[in-house]
């Protein structure tokens, strides 16, 4: 996970943004052939004690 830096007000709640990257690689146990997937997202997130409040 990587802190963008980025910031917005989302409803009303300062959020930061984030990047998360899944870097997956599986094998088939009877062929042993292996793929990779690859998946990037964006996450905006608070500290903020009444949006954890919310969540909840």
């Amino acid at each position: 996970m990587c802190d963008t830096g980025k910031t917005r007000v989302i409803n009303g709640f300062n959020t930061r943004n984030y990047e998360v990257t899944w870097d997956v690689e599986t094998e088939n146990p009877k062929t042993h052939e292996r793929s990779r997937s690859l998946m990037t997202t964006e996450l905006w997130n608070s500290d903020n004690p009444r949006f954890q409040q919310l969540r909840r």
